[in-house]
């Protein structure tokens, strides 16, 4: 038994030492894929900012879960009311913590592939209007929203070096949005984030 648990030290100060741990960030291009509504959701532009920490299980296969912002959401072309106000357009802006935790599998070239679940809380909601000449916000009752939402990562990245890495990754969104029936036009049961990010990784 002495035997036993003295392996298992061995083994876990081996992860210990092998972890590493990084910053990374990047652009979102996130849209609403809202099905049953039929309104026409567009790509909305955003950031996603966080840590990471990678645990090697093998030499081909690492564990890395990541805590991250994530700026999400979708944007909608309305009608020109007219020609009064000009071209309106709304902007959701759906802000997120997000869990993502990805199994890689690395290749010697550097080049590696993931996927794996990401569960995400939602921090912030806001729907803004935009036409030429005016631009109100206004935030979202988040009580009529599902806070917790959860996604299907999978991804590629590229390591530069030790320290440096490109990544790309899409996460498809698992969860709806809206809860109790239509929440509005846009937020619907079976409305549910969709992402793609690119960005930037670096280790210590």
């Amino acid at each position: 038994m002495r035997k036993i648990f003295l392996g298992l030290g061995i083994v876990m100060s081996g992860f210990a030492f092998s972890q590493q741990f990084g910053i990374k960030a990047g652009l979102n291009v996130s849209d609403i894929n809202n099905g049953a509504s039929g309104t026409d959701m567009k790509s909305k532009a955003g950031i996603y900012a966080g840590v990471t920490a990678t645990f090697p299980v093998s030499e081909e296969f690492s564990v890395q879960p990541e805590l991250i912002y994530n700026q999400l959401g979708a944007k909608t072309d309305l009608y020109d009311f007219g020609g009064i106000i000009g071209n309106v357009s709304t902007t959701t802006k759906l802000d997120y913590i997000s869990l993502p935790i990805m199994l890689q599998y690395n290749f010697p070239s550097n080049f590696y592939l993931e996927l794996g679940p990401e569960f995400s809380y939602m921090v912030s909601a806001k729907q803004g209007l935009s036409s030429s000449i005016i631009s109100p916000s206004t935030d979202i009752n988040m009580d009529y929203l599902n806070r917790f939402n959860v996604g299907a990562g999978f991804g590629a990245g590229f390591n530069l070096n030790k320290n440096f890495g490109l990544s790309a990754r899409y996460t498809l969104g698992l969860t709806g949005l809206g809860k109790n029936g239509n929440v509005t036009d846009y937020f619907l049961d079976s409305a549910k984030n969709n992402n793609l990010q690119v960005g930037v990784n670096f280790k210590f």
